[in-house]
């Protein structure tokens, strides 16, 4: 599994599977700036592991209260293996989720059975756990997952849990390892490259880059249709571009658009 740019981090990443393929679990957290590229590593890594059950939940805002949403997407693949699990295990996990009579346990029956559940389908094969915006997780399931993933033992199970480092919720987990996805070295060059843009060029460019029409960027900077003509032609030079497609593409990478 690789991503252009990002060989250090992948690396990381394929350890951490290459252990759980091999009996030995683990835990790692990817945190950085919204957009830097955590979700593509999790893509990659998802790519990767051939042979493992994969289990996926994306946190979603909108979600957030409603309890046991990710847990539930995390675990649907595997609610076949609920009778591998103690009963009063078994029975709160259904009730939880919807599969069953509700059932009144304490969190930490809810925890053990998370646990119990993963390492009964790590019994079949390794697993990964693959968790993205972690900070829209809903409390009940973050909970349950880090329960889960701070008792790993000696399994095939890997956790990969993926946060901004800017959003208002943070993960307080002082037990699982922390990668810092920074800015790759191909965007610390596409960075380097835009800062080569003179102020007018650059107004420009974002404009363009949101939609704008030569019409309407003439209109917005009060030049000639033909002057943002000839800007736009030495931005697409300086920046080793040849469309305004790839100009949007370019400035959205770097975040330049929001």
């Amino acid at each position: 599994m690789r991503s252009y740019g990002r060989q250090e981090e992948a690396r990381r990443i394929d350890s951490l599977i290459d252990s759980a393929r091999v009996g030995r679990s683990g835990a790692l957290v990817l945190s950085g700036a919204r957009g830097i590229g955590k979700t593509e590593l999790l893509g990659s890594a998802i790519d990767g592991a051939r042979g493992m059950t994969v289990l996926f939940a994306c946190g979603l805002e909108a979600e957030t209260p409603l309890a046991f949403s990710a847990l539930a997407d995390v675990l649907r693949p595997i609610l076949g293996l609920l009778d591998e699990i103690p009963d009063p295990q078994a029975s709160a996990l259904a009730g939880a989720l919807g599969l069953g009579p509700a059932v009144a346990v304490g969190p930490f029956v809810m925890c053990a059975a998370t646990l119990s559940l993963l390492s009964a389908a790590a019994r079949a094969q390794p697993v990964l756990v693959a968790v993205d915006d972690w900070q829209w997780i809903d409390d009940a399931s973050k909970q349950a997952l880090l329960f889960a993933a701070r008792r790993l033992d000696s399994q095939p199970i890997a956790f990969l849990i993926a946060l901004s480092d800017d959003a208002a919720h943070r993960l307080s987990a002082t037990e699982l390892e922390d990668l810092v996805v920074a800015a790759s070295d191909r965007d610390r060059g596409a960075c380097e490259d835009v800062l080569e843009l003179t102020p007018h060029e650059l107004e420009l460019a974002v404009l363009v880059g949101r939609g704008a029409t030569n019409k309407e960027a003439s209109a917005a900077l009060f030049i000639s249709p033909k002057t943002v003509e000839a800007h736009l032609h030495r931005i697409y030079v300086k920046l080793g571009l040849r469309s305004r497609t790839e100009l949007a593409h370019r400035l959205a990478r770097l975040r330049m658009l929001d």
